[in-house]
């Protein structure tokens, strides 16, 4: 399977967008270094949360569910 026709299909139940970074344009946009590495956007474009690596998942979840509350 890819990528496309999986979150088209609904196979792997995601059901948001999905973006394809295979020439690491985005990655070099942030100055990325670190794999894997989660920013989380506001509404006004500002990043507003970072995290390097793996864990910190509850920290992250909580972040996202305060910026969706806003």
């Amino acid at each position: 399977m890819n990528l496309i026709s999986t979150t088209r299909d609904g196979l792997a139940g995601i059901n948001y967008p999905v973006a394809q970074d295979n020439r690491y344009d985005t990655w070099g946009a942030f100055h990325n270094m670190y794999w894997p590495a989660v920013y989380l956007i506001d509404k006004k474009g500002r990043i507003v949360y970072t995290h390097f690596g793996e864990g910190k998942y509850a920290e992250t979840k909580a972040q996202i569910q305060r910026l969706l509350a806003q």
